[in-house]
């Protein structure tokens, strides 16, 4: 009877998720339809599709027309999104399996629902790498919180692989705090097909890698990377000239991506000034703190992983909003320490930083966005979710870094009113 009251669950969840899936696949498809095709997968997909069924570079002048011709209807003016392929070349492996579908708006429908389902994946490995298990309620709170959020939002229907990185990251992160070496050495080095987020996370892993004597994830990383970089030069030697040039053109004409490059749009007079003074602010914290975890255990180098994806985009590195969301198991690393030291207060804590960043941060976008382009409400949108995560990281250091209590210490503060 149990057995086939589990059998009974087990089928019907499995029903009841296709039917979701199926039904999330129709609403993108419906919005792919409308989609010009000005967004982070057109190229990709294109560029990625065109290589495997004809042979041409991503980064040539002919496959650039191609994808230009399919958004515009003709080759891009210069004040136009030039559409290029910008990825390193072996991201062609992460598009490769959904180039195959031929139909533009079905291969993105699909792929939105990848990055949907991405999206709460990185929210459960958030949750598993915090030691967190919230209350129902709060959960719930989560769930719509990420569902909805502007930070959420923005990547998926832009459809950006930015959430798979984010993916690949928090399951990296997982799995060198299971010590899974091997497998974190090879996510991260997975992620670096968006370059500009792991950045600065790769060598602080790979530095606290040697500090630890912990090979296994050194050799990992670079030996994946190694194989990444060589199926990439065996099909095309010369990849990486053809990626520098787009990297160049597009830095040419891209709306600005890094704080001086924000602050001079604002503040004319002084604005790379103040952008050089806060890469070298944001430089010196991230130095100070990269010595300190050098021979600290995985819960201090947890922190200092979130920590170092939060001022990758302050320190001058060129980053889009859409590779925030990869922040989220970061975000719920603050929440739950906030929620384990000071319970209703900690509870009322979260749900005061929950509104602010969803309602806060939407507002912000329908107050800027109806006077201005979309891109300079991302210029405003920009600065929220790091400094958030800045400040509430330093908020909650003391207690992330350092070990639990001991059992019998977590059981005496709960008599006395405290918190587990």
């Amino acid at each position: 009877m149990e057995a086939r009251r589990t059998a009974l669950i087990i089928t019907t969840t499995v029903i009841l998720a296709g039917i979701l899936l199926a039904g999330l696949i129709v609403i993108n498809y419906r919005y792919a339809l409308n989609s010009q095709g000005v967004n982070d997968f057109l190229p990709r997909w294109m560029g990625t599709r065109l290589f495997i069924m004809r042979g041409q570079s991503p980064y040539s002048l002919e496959t650039t027309e191609q994808i230009q011709r399919q958004i515009y209807g003709r080759p891009a003016s210069p004040s136009e999104d030039q559409a290029l392929f910008m990825a390193p070349y072996y991201a062609m492996l992460v598009y490769a399996p959904i180039a195959l579908i031929k139909d533009y708006p079905t291969a993105m429908a699909v792929f939105m629902t990848v990055l949907e389902v991405s999206l709460f994946l990185m929210m459960g490995i958030g949750l598993v790498l915090s030691r967190w298990r919230p209350p129902n309620w709060l959960l719930a709170v989560l769930v719509v919180f990420l569902g909805f959020w502007y930070y959420s939002i923005h990547p998926v229907l832009n459809a950006s692989a930015a959430l798979l990185a984010g993916v690949y990251i928090a399951g990296g992160l997982w799995a060198l705090r299971s010590d899974h070496d091997v497998l974190c050495g090879f996510l991260i080095a997975l992620a670096s097909f968006r370059p500009q987020i792991v950045a600065l996370l790769a060598p602080l892993l790979l530095f606290w890698a040697v500090s630890n004597r912990r090979w296994l994830l050194f050799w990992s990383f670079f030996s994946t990377l190694f194989v990444f970089l060589f199926i990439s030069f065996l099909f095309q030697s010369d990849w990486w000239l053809g990626y520098l040039r787009q990297v160049w053109v597009t830095s040419a004409t891209m709306e600005p991506s890094t704080p001086g490059q924000i602050f001079a749009r604002w503040f004319p007079g002084v604005g790379k000034q103040l952008g050089w003074a806060l890469s070298a602010l944001m430089t010196g914290i991230l130095l100070l703190e990269w010595y300190q975890v050098r021979l600290r255990d995985t819960r201090w180098l947890l922190w200092t992983a979130w920590l170092t994806l939060a001022i990758t985009p302050l320190i001058g590195i060129p980053s889009s909003v859409d590779d925030f969301v990869a922040l989220f198991p970061g975000i719920v690393l603050v929440l739950s320490v906030w929620h384990d030291r000071w319970n209703k207060t900690g509870l009322a804590l979260i749900i005061t930083s929950l509104v602010l960043l969803f309602f806060g941060v939407w507002g912000l976008f329908y107050l800027t966005f109806p006077v201005s382009p979309l891109s300079v409400a991302q210029y405003v949108l920009f600065f929220p979710l790091p400094v958030f995560m800045v400040i509430g990281l330093y908020w909650t250091r003391w207690w992330a870094v350092r070990p639990p209590p001991p059992l019998m210490d977590q059981l005496r503060s709960s008599t006395q009113g405290g918190v587990l």
